[in-house]
């Protein structure tokens, strides 16, 4: 029994210098009270930060120096890196090329950043539990599904990006809840699925004629919308795309729409009329259930 106490004792010992050695070894090198990792030939990202040194207005530099005075230029941030710190303010480097998922999150008292125009990629939630309210896209950002979802946005400027997307991608503004004010560049083709899902305090919608279709739960649940006018490309809605959307009156269905999936305006309880085209060729099952 002495002997097995002795081995189960090693293994514990064993396996917390394992996890003490992946803690040690989680960052490559320390700078200015932020924590780098190393990517590729001259470039470091953001790894971490200690909650407890960072806080109120930070900038983060261009270029970094390593313990042995190696230069590098700051090209990202890591998932969470600054999640649920006390900064208020930051101001990104114009070098920065991405921001993970979760990047900061819960930082409740964040109230402003200002995104560079270096900028490619957003990751999922990075400003979630957030006090941003007001954000304005870089044309850089190629990639940005699900960036803004459960944060505290009323309003959007997509504007500067009308050159480089085509389509509102999935779950980007869902649980948006104070969102009430959006601007859709004229490129817009697609409106993702669930891209404006639970964003109850949006009243108005105004589409842009280059739009084509709108995708599964686009809408889903936006309880205050009230009117909205489709542009004369829609050609498909998908499924519950505005179910449950129950401040709807008005809705104009354009002449060249070919289907309306199933559930589309399910629970649009106070629409009072709907005109249907020539051109619609199938409307799914419940399209209108319950209005």
């Amino acid at each position: 029994m002495k002997r097995i106490k002795q081995l189960y004792l090693r293994v514990i010992i064993f396996i917390t210098c394992l996890l003490y050695c992946d803690i040690i070894s989680a960052y490559d090198f320390q700078a200015n009270g932020l924590y780098f990792n190393i990517k590729g030939t001259n470039e470091a990202c953001i790894a971490f930060v200690y909650k407890a040194n960072y806080s109120g207005d930070i900038t983060i530099p261009e270029t970094v120096k390593d313990y042995n005075g190696n230069e590098y230029t700051v090209v990202g941030i890591e998932g969470s890196a600054f999640a649920s710190t006390k900064i208020t303010s930051i101001k990104l480097p114009n070098t920065l090329r991405y921001i993970e998922q979760y990047a900061f999150t819960q930082c409740h008292q964040l109230k402003e950043i200002q995104l560079p125009n270096s900028l490619e990629s957003i990751g999922e939630r990075f400003i979630s539990g957030s006090a941003i309210t007001h954000i304005k896209i870089p044309n850089s950002v190629k990639e940005i599904a699900y960036a803004f979802a459960g944060s505290s946005l009323t309003s959007v400027d997509l504007s500067s990006l009308s050159n480089t997307i085509t389509v509102i991608d999935e779950g980007l503004f869902s649980g948006c809840r104070d969102l009430t004010l959006i601007s859709i560049p004229n490129s817009i083709k697609t409106i993702g699925k669930g891209a404006f899902s639970g964003c109850d305090k949006i009243t108005l919608v105004s589409l842009p004629n280059s739009l084509t279709r709108i995708e599964d739960q686009a809408f889903y649940n936006c309880s205050s919308l009230e009117n909205i006018n489709l542009p004369d490309q829609i050609n498909s809605i998908g499924s519950s795309a505005f179910s449950g959307c129950s401040s709807l009156e008005n809705i104009n269905l354009p002449d060249q729409i070919n289907s309306i999936e199933s559930s589309a305006f399910s629970g649009c309880s106070s629409l009072k009329s709907i005109v249907f085209p020539v051109s619609l060729w199938t409307i799914g099952n419940h399209a209108f259930s319950g209005c």
